[in-house]
């Protein structure tokens, strides 16, 4: 047990920018505010003395929004002088991690901290377990990398905007570039897979036409996603098909070429042709839905009436016209990429 005494101290002689033991992060939620407001402190925070000044253990969102409320004294347990710093380390780890489940920069400043005031570094794993961390030290040293990223990629982590990886993606990026995405995620709340799939669309898009990603992002289609989004859903649709778009450019002229041809045969309910994904094969889907043989039989002659081969050799006139004579034929997309770039001038 730790060595302490309750005190009414003033809020003014703690050193609230003392953030060495700090573990939770600065975003202080509405409930809070709120609770502290009507109810009060509860959970009465840690403190140390340090010559004229209290240094901050555990507790500092207490102490910030009491002191925004206006407040002027507040209940803390203050530590003894004999405490050390590895105590205090392990008391600021066990405030937080039993009260709740810690995200993963908190976890990462906790593993930041053991590691900082640990006497033993070879007990790292057990002492972690002990205070509530995962014991798996591949684990705790990626979120400790977490921990050090930039503030605003930190808020979206803690605020489950972002995600771990794909923070790391961005911290790979300019400051700048690496701001406006962290905002699109942010705003449009776009599961894993699909932020990962908006860095990588980008990142080669920059490549592809030999520009600067910040460059890129001065697009001017890209400015609706900086403010506030009204349908999530429809936008994160109309981004990634801009970025499919302009990442496939021969693709997508490709797909809208076949999507309009489709829909002009008028084949009806039960019917669906379905071309090659990404060009890379000649293989064609016809898809049937039907009750019986009489439905079968009469979709069949659908078939046979509409997709003729006067129709099916105007299509493919249209379709070998974008893809260059033909030469997505047996190519893989990055063969027809480099085909299709060598022909427009451009550099890969």
């Amino acid at each position: 047990m730790w060595d302490y005494q309750l005190q009414s101290v003033k809020l003014s002689k703690i050193d609230l920018s003392d953030e060495a033991f700090r573990i939770s992060s600065r975003c202080i939620s509405p409930a809070l505010m709120d609770s502290l407001r009507s109810v009060g402190v509860l959970h009465a925070p840690w403190i140390i003395q340090r010559q004229d000044k209290y240094q901050p253990i555990a507790g500092f969102k207490r102490l910030k929004v009491l002191l925004d409320l206006g407040g002027e004294k507040i209940d803390a347990r203050v530590l003894g002088p004999a405490t050390s710093d590895q105590e205090c380390a392990f008391l600021a780890i066990l405030d937080n991690t039993t009260q709740r489940q810690l995200t993963p920069v908190e976890t990462g400043r906790a593993f930041q901290l053991i590691k900082k005031k640990l006497m033993f570094q070879e007990k790292l794993a057990s002492v972690a377990r002990k205070l509530g961390l995962p014991a798996n030290l591949d684990f705790l040293e990626k979120t400790q990398k977490a921990s050090q990223l930039p503030e605003y990629l930190q808020t979206g982590i803690e605020k489950e905007t972002i995600a771990l990886s794909s923070a790391f993606q961005l911290e790979r990026l300019s400051e700048k570039a690496a701001e406006i995405i962290a905002g699109w995620f942010t705003n449009l709340r776009p599961s894993l897979n699909k932020q990962r799939e908006i860095v990588t669309l980008l990142t080669e898009i920059a490549k592809r036409e030999s520009v600067a990603m910040e460059s890129l992002l001065q697009d001017p289609f890209f400015k609706r996603f900086d403010g506030v989004i009204k349908d999530r859903g429809q936008s994160l649709g109309d981004l990634r098909r801009y970025l499919h778009q302009r990442r496939y450019p021969v693709i997508s002229q490709y797909e809208a070429v076949f999507h309009k041809w489709s829909r002009t045969l008028g084949l009806g309910a039960g019917l669906r042709v379905t071309a090659p994904p990404n060009l890379e094969s000649n293989d064609y889907l016809l898809a049937i839905r039907f009750q019986d043989s009489k439905s079968l039989f009469a979709r069949l002659e659908n078939v046979r009436q509409k997709i003729t081969p006067d129709a099916w050799n105007k299509l493919q006139e249209k379709l070998n016209k974008i893809t260059t004579d033909g030469t997505y034929s047996g190519q893989t997309d990055g063969q027809l990429y480099r085909h299709h770039l060598k022909s427009a001038n451009h550099a890969d």
